[in-house]
Protein backbone atom coordinates (compact mmCIF):
# COMPACT_ATOMS: atom_id res chain seq x y z
CA UNK A 1 0.00 0.00 0.00
CA UNK A 2 0.93 3.59 -0.31
CA UNK A 3 2.30 5.68 2.35
CA UNK A 4 1.20 9.01 2.19
CA UNK A 5 4.39 11.74 2.25
CA UNK A 6 3.27 14.22 5.05
CA UNK A 7 4.63 16.71 3.38
CA UNK A 8 3.58 16.73 -0.26
CA UNK A 9 0.23 18.92 -0.14
CA UNK A 10 -2.73 16.84 -0.86
CA UNK A 11 -5.51 18.75 -2.84
CA UNK A 12 -9.13 18.27 -2.62
CA UNK A 13 -10.92 17.68 -6.27
CA UNK A 14 -14.37 19.15 -5.22
CA UNK A 15 -13.42 21.92 -3.55
CA UNK A 16 -12.71 24.29 -6.00
CA UNK A 17 -16.01 23.88 -8.43
CA UNK A 18 -17.85 23.99 -4.62
CA UNK A 19 -16.35 27.66 -4.10
CA UNK A 20 -16.78 28.54 -7.97
CA UNK A 21 -20.70 27.58 -7.54
CA UNK A 22 -21.11 29.16 -4.40
CA UNK A 23 -19.48 32.46 -6.00
CA UNK A 24 -21.95 32.39 -8.91
CA UNK A 25 -24.80 31.77 -6.24
CA UNK A 26 -23.88 34.81 -3.87
CA UNK A 27 -23.58 36.64 -7.23
CA UNK A 28 -26.83 35.96 -8.30
CA UNK A 29 -28.11 36.54 -4.29
CA UNK A 30 -26.55 40.04 -4.22
CA UNK A 31 -28.18 41.16 -8.09
CA UNK A 32 -31.75 40.01 -6.62
CA UNK A 33 -31.03 42.33 -3.41
CA UNK A 34 -29.63 45.19 -5.51
CA UNK A 35 -32.84 44.53 -7.96
CA UNK A 36 -35.21 44.81 -4.76
CA UNK A 37 -33.44 47.86 -2.92
CA UNK A 38 -33.85 49.56 -6.31
CA UNK A 39 -37.57 49.27 -6.59
CA UNK A 40 -37.50 50.52 -2.82
CA UNK A 41 -35.76 53.72 -3.72
CA UNK A 42 -37.68 54.25 -6.64
CA UNK A 43 -40.35 54.31 -4.54
CA UNK A 44 -38.65 56.49 -2.02
CA UNK A 45 -37.64 59.09 -4.67
CA UNK A 46 -41.25 59.44 -5.72
CA UNK A 47 -42.43 60.94 -2.87
CA UNK A 48 -42.01 64.81 -2.63
CA UNK A 49 -39.22 65.00 0.07
CA UNK A 50 -36.52 63.22 -2.11
CA UNK A 51 -37.06 65.40 -5.65
CA UNK A 52 -34.74 67.41 -6.91
CA UNK A 53 -32.10 66.09 -4.44
CA UNK A 54 -28.44 64.66 -5.42
CA UNK A 55 -27.63 61.08 -4.77
CA UNK A 56 -23.97 60.00 -4.09
CA UNK A 57 -22.74 56.62 -4.59
CA UNK A 58 -19.44 55.71 -3.62
CA UNK A 59 -16.09 54.40 -5.39
CA UNK A 60 -16.54 50.64 -3.63
CA UNK A 61 -20.16 50.39 -4.84
CA UNK A 62 -19.22 51.71 -8.06
CA UNK A 63 -16.77 49.27 -8.45
CA UNK A 64 -18.99 46.70 -7.20
CA UNK A 65 -21.68 47.90 -10.33
CA UNK A 66 -19.28 46.99 -12.70
CA UNK A 67 -18.10 43.91 -11.39
CA UNK A 68 -21.49 42.88 -11.75
CA UNK A 69 -22.26 43.85 -15.03
CA UNK A 70 -18.79 42.45 -15.95
CA UNK A 71 -20.22 39.08 -14.54
CA UNK A 72 -23.61 39.46 -16.18
CA UNK A 73 -21.82 39.69 -20.12
CA UNK A 74 -19.38 36.75 -19.46
CA UNK A 75 -22.37 34.42 -18.03
CA UNK A 76 -24.51 35.84 -21.40
CA UNK A 77 -21.91 34.89 -23.41
CA UNK A 78 -21.22 31.18 -21.44
CA UNK A 79 -25.07 30.79 -22.09
CA UNK A 80 -25.26 31.85 -25.73
CA UNK A 81 -21.67 29.64 -26.64
CA UNK A 82 -23.85 26.88 -24.85
CA UNK A 83 -26.86 27.06 -26.75
CA UNK A 84 -24.43 26.74 -29.18
CA UNK A 85 -23.15 24.08 -28.62
CA UNK A 86 -26.02 22.06 -27.69
CA UNK A 87 -26.37 18.49 -28.71
CA UNK A 88 -29.78 17.92 -28.33
CA UNK A 89 -31.27 21.20 -30.90
CA UNK A 90 -29.02 19.62 -33.80
CA UNK A 91 -31.05 18.68 -36.73
CA UNK A 92 -29.44 15.08 -37.79
CA UNK A 93 -28.48 12.15 -35.90
CA UNK A 94 -25.36 11.68 -37.01
CA UNK A 95 -24.30 14.81 -37.15
CA UNK A 96 -25.37 15.39 -33.18
CA UNK A 97 -23.19 12.48 -32.32
CA UNK A 98 -20.46 13.65 -34.08
CA UNK A 99 -20.85 16.78 -32.67
CA UNK A 100 -21.65 15.50 -29.38
CA UNK A 101 -18.41 13.59 -29.60
CA UNK A 102 -16.22 16.40 -30.72
CA UNK A 103 -17.69 18.59 -27.58
CA UNK A 104 -16.85 16.08 -25.41
CA UNK A 105 -13.63 15.84 -26.45
CA UNK A 106 -12.88 19.36 -26.08
CA UNK A 107 -14.75 19.51 -22.55
CA UNK A 108 -13.01 16.95 -21.09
Amino acid sequence: AKEADPKEERKSRYIGDLLETAKKRQRVREAVLERKVAKEQALEDAQEDFVGKEKFITKAYRRKLEERKQWEVEEEERQREEEANDVTKRKSAGAAMASFYGNFANNV
